[in-house]
């Protein structure tokens, strides 16, 4: 079907989060996964698609486009994983990273690419932002556009990463801390945040418009309305 994506024009667009209050972000140093769905606009590019960071100091988790490859960098340059896959401008991809207390891994299309072993523990982080991401190669600014994203609290299966790059999510599985569309904002600067708390993204610049949702690009091989893993199952794997 049809819903909102966001398109960034790699300059000056971007979404946040709050860092304080209420609608404040914030992580618990811990087990994680960060997803989103991305269409690059074009292949020559270093661009920013999530990064989670503390006020405006350099991103501790993130997801960026390099060239034709998509990157996962954890807190610090040595903790990089690549992906295999090639980027196609005017293509979507789900990418998925993950980190369970001690491995990496970096999913693309429900699909493993990368993974290794880390020593270094993840830090608190109050702010997350999309289409761009502050890192010791500089501001990276992401051209193309980005849609449903999601961070947990939680390593997601790879089960689990495959449904939800289908189905999206409820709002009330467990360990999930935050999930944005562009469907359900009171305006057109807002994404409402489907998770377990209340917190919102300003847009800053970008602009929205309506595209064949990226939930239904891929077809992992299940019959409609069918999981591989349902949401019910998930509070015993998380236990």
């Amino acid at each position: 079907g049809f819903s909102q994506v966001v398109s960034f024009d790699g300059v000056d667009d971007f979404a946040e989060t709050s860092s304080s209050g209420s609608e404040g972000f914030n992580t618990i140093p811990g087990p994680f996964t960060m997803t989103a769905w991305v269409k690059p606009a074009k292949q020559n590019q270093i661009g920013g698609i999530v990064a989670t960071s503390s006020a405006n100091s350099i991103a501790s988790e993130v997801i960026y486009q390099t060239g034709d490859r998509f990157i996962f960098q954890y807190e610090n340059i040595a903790d990089l994983l690549i992906t295999q896959t090639k980027v196609s401008p005017g293509f979507w991809y789900h990418l998925a990273a993950t980190y369970d207390g001690a491995r990496l891994k970096f999913y693309v299309n429900g699909i493993l690419e990368a993974e290794k072993t880390t020593i270094q523990l993840p830090t608190d982080t109050n702010r997350l932002r999309i289409g761009k991401a502050r890192t010791l190669l500089g501001e990276l600014r992401f051209a193309g556009d980005i849609d449903a994203v999601s961070y947990w609290e939680a390593a997601l299966s790879i089960n689990q990463i495959q449904s939800l790059s289908q189905f999206g999510v409820t709002g009330s599985e467990p360990k999930l801390n935050a999930y944005w569309d562009w469907d359900n904002g009171s305006g057109a600067e807002d994404a409402w945040d489907y998770g377990n708390r209340v917190r919102n993204l300003k847009l800053n610049g970008g602009a929205m418009r309506t595209s064949v949702s990226p939930l239904t690009a891929l077809d992992f091989g299940y019959s409609a309305g069918s999981k591989p893993e349902t949401f019910a199952n998930w509070q015993q794997t998380f236990s």
